[in-house]
Order: structure tokens, then sequence, then C-alpha cells
């Protein structure tokens, strides 16, 4: 699925009922890395939805696979995509691609709704998916790479100590693409945010000598 900005309601409901039933075709237990995007979308999907959808989710392998590599990052994953009322799938490999709310979108600096960007499978990176989740209430940023047989490996969380950078980094409002394996993320002011900082721009660089490694621009 290749989707330049927001998945409103109705979209969402479309996701739960395609991805929900090719999931649990055999042709998708076969999936191809360009599709993860579109499977980690159903996820955000099926789990708001877990009670109307709650035979789908224990019978499907994939999702289950998924909410469990989640919840082993001890980040509280899965309830907070729950709560994410915005979704962005970006190209990772498309240098300039801008994805996310223009500045200014916030103006009031009171932000209500978590955010979720999925990037298409990374080159370079074994066709991993970069996924950055900022959530509010409190203010969180979890950033995380998937790869295509479904292992998540944590790479930022504001919650952790051992990040680098240290300081809080608050709600994060759009990514743009510098090119494949490096990313600029814009950080939104909030007003219920702790950061002695705000607005400020991060960059996101995975290129195989660095690995990770995400710092002020």
């Amino acid at each position: 699925m290749k989707r330049n900005g927001l998945l409103d309601n109705m979209l969402i409901i479309s996701v739960i009922f395609c991805c929900a039933k090719t999931a649990l075709s055999e042709e998708f237990a076969r999936y191809q890395p360009a599709e993860l995007p579109k499977l980690i979308a159903g996820y955000s999907a099926v789990i708001s939805y877990a009670d109307q959808f709650h035979d789908i989710w224990k019978s499907t392998n994939i999702f289950s696979k998924l909410n469990n590599e989640f919840d082993k990052l001890s980040c509280n994953i899965p309830v907070r995509i729950g709560f994410t009322k915005s979704l962005f799938i970006f190209q990772a490999d498309i240098s300039n691609y801008f994805s996310g709310r223009q500045e200014g979108y916030y103006s009031s600096g009171e932000i209500e709704e978590g955010t979720l960007f999925i990037s298409t499978p990374i080159s370079g990176q074994d066709n991993k998916v970069l996924l950055i989740l900022s959530s509010v209430s409190p203010a969180r940023l979890t950033i995380m790479l998937v790869d295509p047989h479904l292992n998540v490996e944590l790479m930022y969380d504001t919650f952790n100590p051992q990040n680098t950078p240290k300081e809080t980094i608050c709600f994060i409002s759009s990514v743009r693409v510098i090119n494949s394996g490096k990313f600029e993320i814009k950080e939104e002011i909030m007003a219920n945010c702790s950061a002695v900082k705000k607005g400020r721009i991060f960059l996101i660089d995975l290129s195989p000598s660095e690995h990770f490694k995400m710092y002020e621009k």
C-alpha cells in the first residue's frame, strides 16, 4: 500500500478488512518485503478494534508474531499504536520525500493524537522498515526497525536512559528523506512537553557504518 498522507477513519476500516482477510490467506503467509508496511498498517488498525476482530486476531499468526515482538520491547507499543490517530507511509528511497504535518499545523501547541510513521523497505538495510511512533500523554518517541521476518529492533525510546541524544524529544510531526538510510525528523512544539529546547530537527542515520545514529541538526 502506497499512501502519501493521512489514513482517515474510513480508510482504516478498509485496511482492517483488506489486511485481515489477506493475512489469513496462504499467499500472504509468504508475503514479499514490499508488503511489510501494509502489514504493519493492518496490525495498527486491527489492534485498534481488537474487540470486534478478536477471532481474526487470535487466528492470525502474522499479527500475533508482530504483537509479541512489539510487546517484548517493554515500551507499551501495542497500546500506543492502538491509540494513534494519524498514520503515514513514506517512500524511504526517494530523496527529499516529505511525510507528515506541515509546519504550523499544531499552532496551538495542544496535540491530542499520536502518530505512526512507517517507511517502505530500505535498500541497504536488508529491506527493513523504519517505524517512528510518536505518542502524547505522556510525550514519548519510539523508533524501531522491523525486518521482513517480523523481528523488531528498538533503536530509540524517550524513557530509555541509554538514549543518544540524552534530552527528551517530544512529538514528531514530520519525516523528510535525505537519502536511502538517512532521514530528517521534525519535532513539534508541545505545550505539555518537558524538553528544554523545542521545535528541533534531528537526523537519523541508518547507514552501515553507523547502524543507528540520531543527532540534532
